[in-house]
């Protein structure tokens, strides 16, 4: 998608580009302007008016609670297991080895 606001307060948020017309838009028209990605996203504050972008979206929302204490405080760390299974040629995750029969019949084989 593509994203970008005029300094006339219009934001567009698009799956396309290209979609307002040269002359509504020409490029010293815009005040800002991106690509969102994967995992991106942007927010339009109804009050101000303002596109907030991706990073400064995240950063305000990793500080609004202390995580990163949280984190330290109730993190626990669990014993290692097993992944693969063992008596085959070929490398077999140990949870598809011991549930082998059921996977087939959930895929119809």
């Amino acid at each position: 998608a593509r994203y970008f606001q005029l300094h006339d307060g219009t934001c567009v948020v698009s799956s396309e580009a290209g979609i307002l017309e040269p002359e509504r838009a020409p490029p010293e028209a815009f005040r800002s302007k991106g690509r969102l990605g994967p995992g991106k996203m942007v927010v339009i504050d109804l009050k101000t008016g303002e596109l907030i972008e991706n990073d400064a979206i995240k950063t305000k929302m990793a500080t609004k609670k202390p995580y990163g204490e949280w984190n330290r405080t109730f993190r626990e760390d669990l014993k290692a297991t097993e992944f693969l299974g063992s008596g085959h040629g070929n490398v077999v995750a140990k949870a598809v080895e011991e549930n082998l029969i059921t996977l087939e019949f959930d895929m119809g084989y």
